[in-house]
């Protein structure tokens, strides 16, 4: 059944077995499993199937580091939540992010690769991604990222799939409106977490709906998944007297990950015809993937450093003096794409451009590209029109080859979890009462180091195995690692999962320690970041707490 709050009766109280505050991909996806049970399930959400533009300033706050995005940004006040922009790029941790790494200033997983190996098959079709198959040689034809590549510091046997991408909403809407046991209900704010008398527990959340009507949920058990940044918020708020639920250990809002997203120079490939797989391939089981390179992890045992990876990009897209009128095309029209690609078509480009687009010459070079590109132009654009726009299942972005051999590469590196990377509340309320944020988004010495070894094993491995380059010193793309940009939609860490009550805020099966019915979905639980992005890991997770809450409430 779908509800709407603004229509409930004043002072409604609502009574559930299991209450999911949070209807994105990891509150729909723990939905979803209680389809069919026995359980009654109210699902709450502060927005509603119309996209809130700017959330009526509920997003609002501040980032006290300018490389880090402003809170507003990457985050939809929407049934589906960031699913509804979502680049569906899916890629698991690795096994050794699960291991202990005793080079990390806060501890990693407290549950093992195996174990949620499981999980990640079942997210797959969650997301429809296809099989839970990463590995280059059975999820592709033959090929390889480079002809003739080869070396043990840096791998190029992992791939990452593409969803459709799927706004889980969309897909689930009929079946969650459906179910006799579900109930979703929109436009309804959690701004608190009332606490039992001896704080042992949820009580209940009180709902603020749009015209600041109140209303109160009792639930048998509470899920908190509203997104890595809300989760926070929520908890932060609820038991400011206690310092916030789950701030036992003192890090709620703590540790703090997105992943460093850099330029990682200029790979030439020798010579420049050698074969390339620059693109996106399709997999055996009919998804976008594309290749990569990875840090292998001896590489990172050996020298105490942080995952990585790195992709082929096409040249920057801001100067016109590339000359290329499908380049040009793309930074004309890059206002259409969706953030994520958007923010990456010219993510080593910021400074230049902001000076270039204020002369004329700019924008006339850039028409003339396109001008004079007109064929190439025409049939690239009815391709994009076909495979993405059209299509189901969409080509995610624009990857094209270069004649010359010639690519940029960019680079996203696992973030060390520090104390001092962290969010927190601020004096200021939003229309609810609730407190805002300020995101105080920190770079370690760790997460620089790791960068470039990245830059250093990469320039070693192209030269070793005698198929490319590397264009720029490595140790002069090091100097600039610290300054590094977020990516802005991976806020991780928050409320982080630990086996320790006095290192993380959960317990490993993503319950919030000394209370015995309040659990955490999300990226807010993950305790470190990978070099991956967070949507199939946090699925995944979410997938496993069902499990968990179906044994636990016996149905």
């Amino acid at each position: 059944m779908l509800m709407d709050a603004s229509d409930l009766p004043h002072g409604k109280q609502l009574d559930a077995d299991l209450c999911i505050i949070g209807a994105g991909p990891a509150g729909i996806a723990l939905a979803m499993e209680f389809m069919g049970t026995k359980a009654s399930v109210l699902l709450v959400d502060a927005g509603s199937e119309k996209p809130d533009v700017d959330g009526g300033g509920l997003f609002d706050g501040a980032s006290a580091n300018p490389a880090h995005p402003e809170p507003t940004l990457y985050r939809k006040r929407q049934l589906g939540g960031a699913s509804s922009i979502w680049g569906g790029r899916c890629v698991p941790y690795d096994p050794i992010d699960f291991e202990e790494r005793d080079w990390l200033s806060l501890p990693g997983w407290p549950i093992g690769h195996d174990e949620i190996v499981p999980f990640y098959a079942r997210a797959q079709q969650v997301l429809d991604a296809g099989e839970f198959d990463y590995a280059a040689a059975t999820a592709l034809d033959d090929g390889a990222l480079i002809d003739g590549f080869a070396d043990a510091a840096m791998k190029t046997d992992r791939i990452e799939r593409f969803s459709l991408p799927t706004d889980v909403w969309r897909k689930n809407r009929q079946a969650l409106s459906a179910a006799p046991n579900i109930t979703v209900l929109t436009n309804a704010t959690c701004v608190d977490l009332v606490a039992r008398g001896d704080f042992s527990g949820v009580s209940g959340c009180v709902l603020a709906a749009p015209d600041a009507e109140r209303h109160m949920v009792h639930a048998t058990h509470f899920v908190v998944a509203s997104g890595g940044l809300e989760t926070y918020r929520l908890l932060a708020n609820s038991w400011r007297e206690q310092g916030g639920i789950g701030n036992h250990s003192g890090l709620l809002g703590r540790g703090y990950m997105c992943h460093l997203e850099l330029a990682a120079g200029t790979i030439v490939l020798d010579p420049g015809s050698r074969g390339v797989s620059h693109g996106f391939e399709m997999t055996r089981d009919g998804i976008y993937a594309r290749r990569k390179f990875t840090l292998s992890p001896e590489y990172q045992r050996e020298n105490r450093v942080l995952n990585a990876m790195v992709r082929l990009h096409h040249p920057g897209i801001v100067d016109p003096a590339h000359r290329d009128g499908i380049l040009s095309l793309m930074y004309l029209a890059k206002n259409t794409v969706i953030p994520e690609y958007r923010r990456k078509l010219a993510m080593v480009d910021h400074a230049s451009a902001a000076a270039m687009e204020h002369r004329l010459a700019f924008w006339t070079g850039h028409l003339r590209n396109v001008v004079l590109g007109a064929p190439r132009v025409a049939g690239f654009t009815a391709n994009w029109i076909a495979r993405n726009m059209l299509a189901t299942r969409k080509l995610p972005y624009v990857a094209l080859k270069n004649p010359a051999g010639i690519y940029a590469a960019d680079m996203n590196v696992e973030q060390e979890p520090t104390r001092d990377s962290r969010v927190c509340l601020t004096g200021e309320t939003d229309q609810f009462g609730m407190h805002r944020l300020e995101v105080d988004w920190k770079i370690s010495p760790l997460d620089i180091k790791s960068a470039g070894a990245a830059y250093r094993a990469l320039a070693q491995s192209l030269g070793a195995s005698g198929v490319a380059r590397l264009a720029e010193d490595p140790d002069e793309l090091a100097e600039r690692a610290g300054d590094a940009v977020a990516v802005g939609g991976h806020h991780i860490g928050l409320a982080r999962m630990a086996d320790d009550p006095s290192m993380g805020v959960v317990d490993p099966d993503c319950a919030v320690y000394r209370l015995d019915n309040l659990s955490v979905a999300g990226a807010a639980v993950l305790p470190t970041s990978s070099h991956a992005n967070p949507t199939l890991t946090l699925v995944a997770l979410a997938l496993r707490l069902g499990d968990h809450l179906k044994r636990k409430l016996a149905v």
